[in-house]
């Protein structure tokens, strides 16, 4: 029927109704992706702000470990030319011809170690890394233990177990060789100055 003759359709509020509803619906729309927009924007700057935060902890990190590498390293080196003079003078004494090279090597390790942490035991771990750097403590625990057995039986050093963990210190009679072994080392010295 022709409404417009009569001027209003009975639809009309229903129109306007439903145009109003829509104008808020992509009115709500516009301001929830605004505020979406905020949101991502000052996440954005947030992840911007912790990355270069998180760059500059990294950069002091590996600043740390290079000098704590630089550290370890001297630290080592110094315990490995100690165990060399130590092995070498070792070479000279009859009571250890029946050794060999790796198990004097071991034994100067252990003396060293034992010096330079003041204490009459060392771990069996601390001795694999000084003595085996590159492998696996796993794979070296039966090797190493097996030096250390023919040691003890020289009665040069003593194992000790304190729960999983084992332990090996320089027996009296060892401490004893690496004296005299130092004393002639000293007079060795002496007699060339």
């Amino acid at each position: 029927m022709p409404f417009w003759i009569f001027g209003r359709n009975p639809h009309h509020k229903r129109v306007e109704r439903l145009e109003k509803t829509l104008n808020n619906s992509f009115s709500n729309i516009k301001n929830d992706i605004l505020h979406l927009n905020s949101q991502l924007h000052d996440s954005k700057n947030k992840h911007e702000s912790h990355e270069k935060r998180l760059e500059k902890i990294e950069g002091l990190l590996e600043n740390l470990l290079s000098e704590m590498h630089t550290i370890k390293s001297g630290e080592i080196s110094q315990i490995e030319q100690e165990q060399e003079e130590i092995k070498l003078d070792i070479d000279k004494l009859d009571m250890l011809d029946e050794l060999t090279e790796t198990q004097k090597t071991l034994f100067a390790t252990i003396f060293s170690l034992q010096d330079q942490m003041g204490t009459d035991k060392v771990s069996l771990k601390s001795i694999a890394k000084i003595a085996y750097p590159e492998k696996d403590y796993l794979k070296i625990r039966s090797t190493i233990s097996q030096y250390l057995t023919v040691l003890e039986e020289w009665n040069l050093v003593e194992k000790r177990r304190r729960g999983k963990e084992s332990y090996v210190g320089v027996t009296d009679l060892g401490k004893n060789i690496i004296q005299k072994i130092k004393k002639e080392k000293v007079t060795i010295k002496n007699r060339k100055s």
